[in-house]
C-alpha cells in the first residue's frame, strides 16, 4: 500500500498531514474533494454548490481545494441537517454562529430552538402520514374486493 491509500487501499490519504497513527493532531488533517466524495457518498459538484453557497470554506493549492477537519464537520452537519429537513440557508445560520465568541451559546439556542421545531414538525407529518396511509390502505381493501367481485361476475359470465 502506498503511502497515497488508506487502509481499505481504495481512499488517497489526506492532502496534508495523515492523521490517526502519525501522533499528529487530526484536527489538522486535511482531505481532498475526493476523499470527502468517497467518505460522504456526495459529489464534488455538491461539494462546490456547498462552497458557492458559503457553508464550506476549503483553502487552495493551486486549482485544487484543501479542506480543513473543520470544513469535513461542517459537511457532516450539513448533511445532517438536509436528512432532517432543513433548508441549505437554515443550516448556514445555525454553523456561521459558531463564529460568534460567547462560547457556542447563542449557537446552542438556535440550534436547540430550530431542532425543536423540525422534531415537531416531523412528528406531525408522521402522524399525517399515519392516517394517509391508513386511508389508502382502506381505499386499497375497497378497490380489490370490487375488483374481486367483478372478475368472480365475469367468470360466472354475468354483464353487471
Amino acid at each position: 500500500m502506498n503511502e497515497n491509500q488508506n487502509s481499505a487501499g481504495n481512499a488517497p490519504a489526506a492532502a496534508g498531514t495523515h492523521g490517526k497513527g502519525t501522533g499528529e493532531n487530526p484536527r489538522e488533517r486535511t482531505y481532498t474533494i475526493t476523499q470527502l466524495c468517497r467518505e460522504f457518498g456526495v459529489t464534488p459538484r455538491a461539494l462546490r454548490f456547498y462552497e458557492q453557497k458559503g457553508l464550506l470554506h476549503p483553502s487552495r493549492r493551486g486549482w485544487t481545494r484543501i479542506f480543513s477537519h473543520k470544513d469535513r464537520s461542517r459537511l457532516k452537519l450539513i448533511l445532517r441537517g438536509k436528512k432532517v429537513g432543513f433548508t441549505l440557508a437554515e443550516i448556514k445560520e445555525m454553523l456561521d454562529l459558531a463564529n460568534i465568541k460567547d462560547g457556542q451559546i447563542t449557537q446552542l439556542k438556535v440550534a436547540s430552538r430550530k431542532m425543536h421545531e423540525r422534531l415537531q414538525a416531523l412528528r406531525q407529518q408522521r402522524i399525517e402520514l399515519e392516517e394517509a396511509i391508513a386511508d389508502l390502505e382502506r381505499t386499497c381493501r375497497i378497490i380489490d374486493g370490487l375488483l374481486k367481485e367483478r372478475l368472480q361476475r365475469q367468470q360466472r359470465g354475468d354483464k353487471t
